[in-house]
């Protein structure tokens, strides 16, 4: 709807001038009252006699009655189009495409939002009627109707920023307001203004523009036909990058008058047009300034030169909105991109667009940075063995292109490795197919891989130490290589590495390659089929590990990807169970485990102990957030602080510039890591992304500030602690504006967390009885999945009931009674699933003292003791 309500918009051509008349409007319904007010307006303003013909096609807004009735009273003869027959509104079908592509083009060029689509139309046709149109040679269809030679020659640039003289304001406050200019009013000697922070728009009258106004070229459209150059020296440019496919209109009309009506989705959908990259010349090195104020030169954005073709498919993704700065968009639907170099905030533009993962600035160079920077030779050099690596396997062969085969692109992914101290290791360059461009059906079909849980890979851990068993990582080469593909998939040349007088050949590839849609299915299959051959069986509770259980061996294998982590009871096994997976696949030996998937390992065989910790990660989050000259804070979020006030305006723009949802997102790794103190923090911080405030902004900031001054927080499994798996379940009872009650729950292992969660209930719970029910129950479902796990690593076959600890004795009571009663029958019946959990022995509910109940840190903003009591119960120790 545009801001008015409206969603549709209904358009009246004088076939006589040309001249074209908008109207908005909620329904089609209003068509008629629209048109009355024309034939007025045309016979007072216009000098219309009589309306001689009317034509439309048969949309019921034109042929009911009413309308009938009209034009029988005005004599007009009607004229309306055969069904299915848009040719026959051949002019008005033209026209309404154009008005559609011009206001489209306005509204992704300003960035301005599409609820103005209303605004941004009326304007489009205020310019056309006032240049040189195919109809009117020589002249315009303003000047045919009115006799009077338009001027457009100040026109400022729709959606320019503008600012506008407030009266009465007080002494010392600011006597102007920015707004944004959307246009000449009709009936006011005055101007459109859009106020962003009141969503609404207002006719002013003393108005100026920053410096002079921006005005506008107009250009003729290439295969539109319709605007030709007219002679006033400024005007405007309505083109977009690419002309879109025309639109089929649902309803028009032709001479002497025609009509139309279009809905909104029409004309905001952005992302029927095909966008075209522009072309990036080379820049040199000293760009000389003119004398007097100096002149930035502006390079297109890292993002920009990655969805050019160089360097490939990051910028084709698609990406939340909250992810972007600012939630922009370019043309086609593609994110918005800002000026290398631009200064947003104190960000830099050129940062990447999404990170879930953050890396540190300058571990991830496109291909044209790396090939330009100091590192050139050595990056040179890892791509070169990458290719080597292919051609040794015989991943591709180089063929003809095939007529008619869907060609898939290629990119370069260069990453510097770091170890758990955060120095490079070695500049690795892998080659990737861009599986965006891949076809379902064609290219691929299935594409799920699984990996495992962390909290399978914490209870391994936990249960190794335990037991003192080893620990070790393997690392399988270019392991995507060894997937065999079902499909017949084409893949451009690499950039830098086209054979010379071949460069209209491709890879025919033989092997699945990383970035493949169906690469990683592929892999899992070899790596199933490996392990069965080593008499492996895969989990049934995680089909990302493997194990082989006995009295006699113990053999666990957690795999994420092409990392492997590997656990028997000896150190003779682990030798034996290493040669027997080289002799399947190229491996590298990574010896004792000390850096997997961003967490450093560290082992005290002597105090028998395994710590988790992320202190590298952090670091590189204080690094990429600007934090380093940052306070330490003592808690993640401050009790005092209201999280649920209204975003405003003000708000909004602050936080335009800004990538809150990068810095949730990476925030969100650690705290389901190894840093269960945040998650409450990250998860409720988290409910804000698709609007954030600067409060959010602060409070995010507060959470690294807090991870900090706590980096070196380790999550350690204890050999000396009880190898017993027990519960924790908490639940903080409609504290928060919305009523919802939050949800906790940690289960413990060997003195640590191996599995923690913290959610938002999904209904309103009507005291704390049911809200701690409710909260037992959610993590009952865990309890199952967990218990099953423990039980199938460790060889049991029956086990005693899992201690749940609830703080609330009045729901123990409900989920060990079994019985409905009022106070109960209205729950959720997912919500009864505790008491089959119960009757069925897996679980006995123990009630558990408030000062006690770890899943407190879970449900609410604690004070600084309460979360360091806590997190040491949660078996989380700071290193020596």
């Amino acid at each position: 709807k545009s801001l008015g309500g409206s969603e549709y918009a209904v358009l009246f051509l004088d076939d006589k001038t040309d001249e074209v008349t908008v109207e908005a409007m909620a329904h089609k319904s209003e068509t008629l009252q629209h048109f009355r007010h024309w034939i007025a307006w045309a016979k007072r303003q216009r000098g219309m006699k009589t309306l001689g013909e009317f034509q439309s096609d048969r949309g019921g807004e034109f042929m009911s009655k009413e309308f009938t009735k009209l034009l029988k009273d005005e004599g007009a003869v009607r004229r309306a189009t055969v069904h299915d027959s848009p040719p026959q509104n051949g002019k008005s079908e033209r026209q309404i495409r154009t008005l559609i592509e011009h206001t489209r083009a306005l509204l992704l060029d300003a960035g301005a939002p599409k609820f103005l689509w209303a605004e941004c139309l009326k304007h489009v046709a205020y310019i056309r009627n006032r240049t040189t149109t195919k109809n009117t040679p020589g002249s315009t269809p303003h000047e045919l109707a009115t006799g009077e030679k338009p001027n457009v020659s100040a026109l400022p640039r729709w959606y320019s920023s503008v600012w506008v003289m407030i009266e009465g304001t007080p002494k010392l406050e600011a006597k102007s307001k920015e707004g944004r200019w959307v246009g000449y009013d009709a009936v006011s000697k005055g101007h459109r203004i859009y106020w962003a922070g009141k969503r609404k728009v207002s006719v002013e009258r003393n108005i100026r523009f920053p410096d002079a106004p921006v005005t506008a070229e107009i250009v003729e459209i290439p295969g539109v036909g319709e605007n030709l150059p007219a002679p006033a020296s400024q005007s405007i440019s309505t083109a977009p990058t690419a002309i879109p496919p025309p639109i089929p209109p649902p309803a028009q009309v032709i001479p002497p008058v025609n009509a139309a009506v279009r809905p909104l989705d029409a004309i905001a959908a952005p992302s029927e047009a095909k966008v075209v990259p522009p072309k990036i010349e080379p820049v040199a090195e000293e760009n000389e300034e003119e004398e007097g104020r100096g002149k930035r030169v502006r390079h297109p954005s890292r993002w920009v030169r990655d969805i050019q073709g160089t360097t490939g498919g990051r910028g084709a993704q698609i990406v939340p909105k909250s992810i972007l700065h600012g939630g922009g968009v370019l043309p086609g639907g593609g994110a918005m991109v800002a000026v290398e170099g631009e200064s947003l905030d104190g960000w830099e533009a050129d940062e990447d667009p999404i990170f879930a993962l953050a890396a540190m600035v300058g571990d991830e160079p496109s291909y044209r940075e790396a090939m330009r920077g100091p590192e050139s030779e050595g990056w040179r050099k890892a791509e070169e063995e990458e290719i080597a690596r292919l051609e040794e396997t015989g991943t591709f062969e180089l063929v003809e292109r095939p007529d008619g085969a869907n060609i898939v692109g290629s990119v370069w992914v260069l990453k510097k490795k770091r170890d758990e101290n955060n120095k490079v290791l070695k500049l690795k360059a892998r080659l990737c197919a861009q599986g965006f461009s891949q076809v379902f059906g064609v290219d691929y079909d299935q594409t799920a891989a699984p990996t495992a849980r962390l909290s399978s890979l914490r209870f391994v851990l936990a249960l190794a130490t335990k037991n003192d068993w080893e620990i070790h990582q393997i690392d399988f080469k270019n392991a995507y290589l060894n997937g065999d593909l079902d499909e017949t998939i084409y893949m451009r040349q690499p950039p830098g590495f086209v054979v010379p007088g071949r460069e209209n050949d491709v890879w025919r590839l033989r092997k699945a390659l990383y970035g493949l849609k169906q690469a990683g299915r592929q892999w899992y299959k070899k790596v199933r089929e490996m392990c069965e051959d080593l008499d492996l069986r895969r989990s049934d509770y995680d089909p990302g590990v493997f194990h082989l259980i006995s009295p006699e061996l113990t053999v666990i294998i957690v795999i994420h990807v092409d990392d492997f982590t590997l656990v028997t009871n000896n150190l003779a096994i682990m030798q034996r169970l290493k040669s027997e997976l080289a002799e399947h696949y190229e491996l590298a030996d990574m010896g004792n485990a000390r850096w997997l998937l961003g967490f450093e390992i560290q082992r005290d065989r002597i105090a028998r102990n395994v710590s988790m910790n992320q202190s590298a990660y952090v670091d590189t989050l204080i690094s990429r957030f600007k934090m380093e000259e940052a306070h330490p804070a003592a808690t993640p979020l401050d009790p005092a602080v209201n999280l649920f006030m209204p975003v405003t305006a003000e708000d909004r723009d602050a936080m335009a510039s800004r990538p809150y949802a990068q810095l949730i997102g990476s925030l969100m790794y650690a705290a389901i890591g190894t840093r269960p103190d945040i998650m409450f923090a990250v998860s409720t911080l988290a409910r804000f992304m698709s609007d954030p405030s600067v409060i959010h902004w602060e409070a995010g900031n507060r959470v690294l500030r807090y991870l900090k001054g706590t980096r070196d927080q380790r999550l350690t499994f204890r050999g000396d602690a009880p190898a017993v798996l027990t519960g924790f379940t908490d639940a903080d009872w409609a504290s928060q504006p919305h009523r919802h009650s939050i949800s906790g729950f940690t289960f413990m292992y060997a003195g640590g967390a191996i599995s923690w969660g913290s959610h938002k209930q999904g209904l309103i719970a009507l005291s704390s009885t049911e809200a701690e029910y409710i909260a037992a129950s959610d993590a009952c479902r865990e309890l199952v999945y967990l218990r099953s796990l423990v039980l199938e690593l460790t060889g049991e076959t029956t086990s005693s009931p899992i201690t749940l600890y609830c703080d609330n004795q009045s729901a123990i009571k409900i989920a060990l009674n079994g019985l409905l009663h009022a106070r109960t029958k209205h729950i959720d019946i997912r919500y009864q699933y505790i008491r089959q959990v119960v009757e069925r022995g897996l679980t006995e509910l123990v009630y558990c003292p408030t000062n006690e109940m770890i899943a407190d840190v879970f449900t609410k903003a604690l004070v600084r003791s309460r979360i360091q009591y806590l997190a040491g119960e949660l078996g989380m120790t700071s290193q020596a």
